[in-house]
């Protein structure tokens, strides 16, 4: 039998030999304030990533818990990640990500006003500031991420936070020996049954590493 879930948001952070780039993260989400953990899940690191989120833990100033699993591909990490929280919300924050300023309370307010099945919200580029893709159609309050692209014309990388049961009901396959699964058929499953509230607020900051 599944625990109960608790309120709030669980920051999930999937990771492979990227603790060059965890402090940054973990820096952002000092800054919050809210109910959430921060999850990582070390898809067979051998940089010490193990030793480095222990460390933050040690800390003791935010929730965090640390799952390592022998290498299997983001979408293994992404699903042990699912499977792992304890939150009734759950954000995917990669790790070469960092929140933005309030984005934790920005998303409890959304979410203890609308109670969705999912939020979509902005990201920007971590240097400039600038938005990744155009802003939301105006006057559009809900769409699934498939409309949003294909029947708005408004692509762009987004930040997804979806409720945590939903996203158990659909977990991404894990054929044997494939270290790569494309994470949209997640989100795909999602669309087909539900919409997601649109939050024309940046919450995640994003800066892309070579071979990411």
């Amino acid at each position: 039998m599944e625990r109960k879930l608790l309120p709030g948001i669980t920051v999930f952070t999937p990771t492979y030999n990227r603790a060059h780039t965890l402090r940054r993260l973990y820096d952002s989400l000092l800054e919050q304030t809210g109910s959430f953990e921060w999850l990582v899940v070390d898809d067979g690191s051998t940089d010490g990533t193990g030793a480095l989120v222990a460390s933050f833990a040690a800390e003791g100033k935010i929730p965090v818990r640390y799952v390592y699993k022998e290498n299997g591909g983001k979408h293994t990490a992404l699903n042990e990640g699912i499977r792992q929280a304890e939150r009734e919300y759950f954000l995917c924050l990669d790790s070469d990500d960092c929140l933005a300023s309030g984005a934790v309370e920005v998303l409890a307010d959304c979410i203890a006003r609308e109670q969705p099945a999912g939020v979509i919200a902005y990201k920007s580029m971590m240097d400039t500031d600038e938005r990744i893709g155009p802003e939301f159609p105006e006057g559009l309050r809900e769409s699934t991420l498939f409309a949003l692209i294909n029947t708005y014309n408004c692509a762009g990388d987004r930040t997804l936070v979806y409720r945590t049961d939903i996203l158990r009901r659909n977990l991404i396959p894990e054929p044997k020996g494939v270290k790569f699964f494309p994470e949209t058929y997640l989100y795909d499953r999602v669309d087909e049954a539900h919409q997601c509230v649109l939050l024309p607020r940046v919450i995640c900051r994003c800066e892309y590493q070579e071979g990411g």
